[in-house]
């Protein structure tokens, strides 16, 4: 399995409190398999990795190069880059 992982800035109530939605989504089937909000921070990247179905978890990661997946997504299933299918999402 390969994921893409990305965050996304949002605003509840006001503007100058952002909160990330950290998402996860299968390369393969674009479909999103794990979701986390919170601050773009460790506790973050963890709060994604654990929402992650356990066949998930050995899965080689795409992220956009973010320091706080390092602590989540270990040596050769990290890759940096190719994450453009949940950029794009982002987008819209």
């Amino acid at each position: 399995m390969v994921l893409e992982c990305d965050e996304l800035c949002t605003f509840v109530g006001r503007h100058d409190r952002p909160l990330w939605l950290w998402l996860a989504m299968d390369r393969a089937t674009r479909r999103i398999v794990g979701c986390c909000v919170g601050q773009r921070d460790a506790l973050g990247a963890f709060g994604l990795w654990e929402s992650l179905p356990t066949p998930s978890l050995d899965a080689v990661c795409h992220t956009d190069g973010l320091r706080f997946y390092r602590g989540v997504v270990f040596g050769a299933l990290h890759r940096i880059g190719g994450t453009q299918h949940l950029e794009r999402l982002g987008a819209t």
